[in-house]
């Protein structure tokens, strides 16, 4: 890539009406000759296409595989400029969050992955304030463990087909993009300074059902390593939970915010454990089923 460097922001929405005219208002200035922006509609009941052509913004609706990895496929697979960019309709672009995304996508030299540094937005609600104290997406959190979120990504767009993709999952797939391009050489190129704001789920509960499918999402990538990862959340849940709710000692958030986060860090815990009983629980079902068969086929002779 060099100075022609073209992007295309894929943004994935469903039931968004509510979220999307912040984000794509704030995408829409940056955007320069060549760039292209698409809303890939995830079957949504909703404004949001309405919302789209009163601003301009191409919309396609989701014919390909449902759920936002299945969208964001779509998006990257009708696009022509030389680099993607992945947003999410909970996110705000703040002044050069684009041109921080195309200056390392420029690199010739070696293939790059994009982020830069999200803050939360402020709100009034409890799911705000303990949002906040939580800071989900941050870049320091994510630089720990070797990827970042889709919700912020840039890349190359050979690079993202040459990596496969995204999984058709339910969560996680940005992960496993992150993995695989960084086994073909890819390097992280991250902006420290805080482009984008994104707003958080309006009630407590949806929070507490984010990182429950992020704990789902965790325990399914790591299905090599499941043995010790249960062990190391069985042994440290009360732990993390209690650092969590803790947090930095420079935080400022309210008891209530860090008794709230601690409950939201111990959902994300509980998940992957909810996550290995239940796929041992499927195990033992299928190993009864066979059983059972294997004894039909013989007449119930209890043998061969």
């Amino acid at each position: 890539m060099s100075d022609d460097t073209t992007l295309s922001v894929i943004v994935a929405a469903k039931d968004a009406e509510a979220l999307i005219e912040d984000c794509l208002t704030s995408v829409l200035p940056q955007l320069r000759p060549g760039d292209d922006i698409v809303v890939i509609d995830d079957r949504s009941c909703d404004t949001t296409a309405e919302i789209c052509a009163r601003l301009g913004v191409r919309l396609l609706l989701n014919s390909h595989a449902p759920g936002p990895y299945g969208a964001r496929n779509l998006g990257a697979a009708l696009a022509t400029t030389s680099a993607l960019v992945f947003f999410d309709t909970r996110c705000r672009a703040l002044d050069g969050w684009l041109e921080s995304h195309r200056e390392a996508l420029r690199d010739v030299d070696r293939p790059v992955i994009s982020y830069s540094d999200i803050e939360v937005e402020q709100t009034s609600d409890i799911a705000g304030a303990v949002a906040r104290h939580l800071n989900p997406f941050s870049a320091r959190t994510y630089a720990r463990v070797g990827f970042y979120p889709a919700c912020n990504l840039g890349i190359g767009r050979e690079l993202f087909w040459r990596a496969g993709g995204f999984e058709e999952i339910r969560g996680g797939a940005d992960a496993g993009l992150c993995f695989r391009a960084t086994a073909l050489g890819a390097r992280f190129v991250v902006d420290p300074r805080t482009r984008v704001r994104w707003r958080p789920r309006a009630t407590f509960r949806a929070l507490q059902g984010q990182y429950r499918r992020y704990g789902t999402s965790k325990y399914r990538l790591r299905a090599d390593r499941v043995p010790l990862l249960l062990l190391d959340t069985a042994m440290f849940l009360p732990l993390r939970t209690l650092g969590t709710a803790i947090g930095k000692p420079s935080s400022r958030a309210s008891l209530r915010a860090r008794i709230g986060a601690g409950i939201v860090q111990a959902n994300f815990e509980s998940a992957i454990l909810r996550a290995a009983v239940a796929d041992a629980a499927s195990a033992v079902r299928g190993s009864s089923m066979t059983r059972r068969a294997r004894w039909s086929a013989h007449g119930g002779s209890g043998g061969i």
